[in-house]
């Protein structure tokens, strides 16, 4: 079915100006037209002169495997498309694209869409606060190979924008170790980029070699986990509140991280840093409220049931280690003692840690729940590690946000032979001997329906 781009309550213009086009508002006779300037080429790139120019009266195209015409096959070709567009009304403007593949759309030579890479038909969109004048849009497109398409959408959306706080602000630097002074700066609405070979912008060397630093003030709508999801080809680093999340600052292929973290509603602080060494670049970063598995909010939660293994601080199958002077007893804890340390920042000699040992038991699925008791632990980054079945998982807890509550790490299978365990370290990442972790009681729920 043909998709129909309409813009609602919009007077069109078109500068004819060829490549050059300004951003100069054309004359009154010129701000009649009712079509986009199209520049086909015959490569990918926007290149050379194009093969023709012709009037679109609407960017709503499926060539499919043709190509768009003027002898251009359906492969390895790029568009540029430019017009005036009149906003009759201030307001929320939305821009929406669907392309396959690449595009980049600039409105006022602000460039508010960047998904410049081989994809199947996506949609893409920017909500922008517009006066009520006359606006340049430019779109470029590229298709690669296979099925071509090419859509934009502009319609206008009483709700407001996204606060000018969310925007990420970007640092470019021309060297792989966010060194010196940046050498471009740029708003980028979202992270989602595949630059592949080549360099995001002017002053970045081809061929590799460059990183970049983002920040934002992004606001929690709601108290709760959000899910923070990097994928790097290179090295990635997220940042929530001067916390760190995700650290993979190193050469990979594109690699894909995860991380739960506990937020209260409001605005907070993000920071993402990126490397490229050589080859192809890549970097994805979305944050979404959730996370799956992972643990609970704050609240009630069903404690240990008869049959249930619970194991306290006073069990043979505790372990812990470390500095012994580093460790301090309260008698607050589930079974009357809970411990306490300071934390390091990362793994040093003789740093601290807590071991709670699954007894030889049934290979079975085991719910994995934690005591936090109140009134001691102030660290925001406990990071349990889960070893079950001959493999690990790691699961971060805000420890601060819990009082006397048992909190659930997840379910996973345990083979029932001895050597498996929960274990917590002081090792939180956060500033050093700036928080507290605590240390209690853990038990392990069996999932199973049989013997």
């Amino acid at each position: 079915m043909k998709r129909t781009v309409w813009v609602s309550g919009l007077v069109l213009s078109l500068w004819l100006a060829g490549l050059g086009a300004s951003s100069a508002v054309a004359a009154p006779a010129a701000q009649q037209a009712t079509a986009w300037t199209g520049f086909y080429f015959n490569n990918m790139n926007l290149q050379g002169s194009p093969v023709f120019v012709r009037d679109d009266p609407n960017l709503d195209f499926v060539w499919g495997s043709w190509g768009p015409g003027g002898g251009i096959p359906g492969t390895n070709f790029s568009v540029r498309w430019l017009r005036w567009v009149f906003a009759d009304r201030p307001g929320n403007w939305t821009f929406t694209t669907i392309t396959d593949d690449g595009v980049r759309l600039w409105v006022d030579d602000q460039l508010v869409i960047d998904a410049w890479h081989d994809q199947p038909p996506t949609a893409h969109s920017a909500m922008l606060n517009l006066t009520q004048a006359f606006h340049l849009v430019r779109m470029e497109y590229y298709q690669n190979c296979c099925i071509a398409e090419a859509h934009l959408q502009i319609t206008y959306n009483p709700s407001p924008p996204p606060p000018p706080a969310d925007i990420w602000h970007g640092e470019y630097f021309d060297n792989p170790n966010l060194a010196g002074a940046p050498v471009l700066f740029r708003d980028d609405v979202n992270l989602a980029f595949n630059w592949g070979t080549n360099p995001p912008g002017l002053g970045i060397s081809q061929g590799g070699n460059w990183s970049a630093r983002w920040s934002a003030k992004r606001t929690a709508t709601a108290t709760g986990y959000y899910l923070v999801t990097a994928t790097a080809d290179d090295g990635v680093r997220v940042w929530v509140d001067g916390y760190i999340v995700i650290d993979a600052w190193r050469d990979q292929p594109p690699t894909t991280y995860q991380a739960s973290v506990y937020l209260n509603a409001g605005q907070h602080d993000w920071r993402v840093e990126y490397y490229n060494h050589t080859g192809g670049a890549l970097l994805y970063v979305t944050i979404t409220p959730g996370g799956s598995p992972g643990p609970i909010p704050p609240g009630p939660t069903p404690g240990p049931q008869p049959g249930d293994i619970t194991i306290e601080t006073n069990n043979w199958n505790f372990r812990k280690g470390g500095d012994e002077w580093g460790w301090v007893s309260v008698p607050n804890g589930r079974g009357g003692i809970a411990l306490w340390t300071m934390n390091n920042t990362y793994a040093q000699g003789r740093y601290n840690w807590a071991r709670w040992y699954l007894p030889q038991t049934r290979a079975c699925y085991y719910e994995v729940l934690v005591y936090i008791p109140g009134g001691i632990a102030t660290t925001r980054n406990a990071r349990y590690w889960i070893y079950h079945g001959g493999r690990y998982d790691l699961r971060r807890v805000n420890q601060s946000a819990y009082s006397n509550q048992w909190l659930s790490l997840g379910t996973f299978y345990f083979s029932g032979t001895t050597g498996e365990y929960v274990s917590v370290s002081d090792v939180t990442q956060e500033p050093f001997l700036s928080t507290i972790i605590v240390v209690d009681a853990v038990s392990y729920l069996p999932r199973c329906t049989m013997w």
